[in-house]
Order: structure tokens, then sequence, then C-alpha cells
């Protein structure tokens, strides 16, 4: 398998697993709220529309519509990103927004 494609695998794998270790429910903004309940609403309308669609390309084979892993990345940013901020206002005493 060329590098490219493996890097690819690890990426989708590494999104899936943050997403079912993060929601074991459908995804939408509701749930990912019970999951990350300090991000905005906007915030999680986009990560439950971008999760959707990786897993719709994935289900279907559409990987020529993502012209690289960006968009993979890109999820796994935001959900690492969700879970390092949920960590620190915890810590800090933050009440959550939901």
């Amino acid at each position: 398998m060329p590098p490219s494609e493996t890097r690819r695998v690890k990426l989708v794998q590494n999104a899936f697993a943050q997403s079912i270790a993060n929601v074991s429910k459908p995804v939408n903004a509701h749930t990912l709220a019970e999951v990350f309940p300090y991000a905005d609403e906007k915030m999680l309308e986009a990560l439950a529309i971008q999760t959707k669609n990786l897993v719709t390309h994935y289900a279907n084979g559409r990987w020529k519509e993502f012209a690289e892993a960006a968009s993979f990345e890109e999820l796994c940013e935001q959900f690492n990103h969700l879970e390092r901020e949920a960590i620190e206002r915890i810590q800090a005493g933050v009440k959550p927004l939901t």
C-alpha cells in the first residue's frame, strides 16, 4: 500500500475511533453536546455534518471526492481540540454551556 494510502487509512481509523468512542448514539449536534458540553452550537453542527460526510463517503467508496487527507485530519483535530478544551475547562471549574 502506498504511504499516502496508509496515512489516509490511519486517519480514517482515528476519526472513526474517536467518533465511536465519543458518541455511541446517532451523530448530531445534540448527542455531540452530551460529550462536548463546552462546544458552541455552531461547532457541534459542523462537527456532526463532517462526521456524517466522512462516514457516507467511506461507506460509498467515494474517496476521490477528497483530494487529500486534510478532511480527515481536520475532523480529528476538531475532536482533539474539543477534548483538550473540555479537560482544561473542567479543571478550571468552568460551567458547561449545556
